[in-house]
């Protein structure tokens, strides 16, 4: 059986998008993670943090991150902040090749700008905030096996580009 795909990276750079496109590509199973954790808790992402907060939400994602990590041949799309946990991290790698996604600011504001049940986006200063959380993540996403810049095309081109990346990767035995 063959290592998952898993899609890492900061809101707006398009994993869910790409990972479907590259599931089908490669006739594998799509997982969003967010999706998953939808399913399981019976209500949406917006309210398990009005509700539960933050922390809550991360215990969820974990125990989702545990569920998918013991599968294979999946391609998973991540939340933007499932890395911040080190147990997430061990465990999508156990069977997984991580592949971040990046996108500037002003390409990831132009992309969800008009999303209003993003909290980061709440704010009068939108780029700063995005640049910030950004710059604060990026430790966790130096984890990260493999990067592709999502600003070169479309999302077919940057899954044909994820794929190839992934190829060269598993082939070389890196993996």
């Amino acid at each position: 059986m063959g290592k998952n795909v898993v899609l890492v990276g900061f809101m707006g750079t398009g994993k869910s998008r790409v990972g479907s496109i590259l599931a089908r590509k490669m006739r594998r199973r799509f997982i969003d993670l967010d999706d998953e954790i939808v399913r399981q808790s019976g209500i949406s992402i917006k309210e398990i943090f009005d509700r539960y907060g933050e922390d809550r939400f991360r215990e969820l994602e974990s125990e989702a991150v545990r569920r998918v990590s013991s599968m294979e041949d999946l391609v998973i799309s991540t939340g933007g902040g499932v890395l911040i946990r080190e147990e997430n991290v061990e465990m999508l790698k156990q069977n997984g090749v991580l592949v971040c996604l990046e996108a500037s600011a002003g390409e990831i504001l132009r992309r969800v700008g008009g999303r209003t049940h993003r909290p980061l986006l709440n704010v009068e200063d939108k780029i700063g905030a995005i640049e910030e959380k950004i710059e604060e993540r990026r430790r966790f996403y130096a984890f990260a096996d493999l990067s592709v810049d999502t600003e070169k095309g479309g999302p077919d081109m940057i899954a044909a580009e994820v794929f190839k990346a992934f190829s060269d990767y598993v082939k070389d035995g890196r993996d």
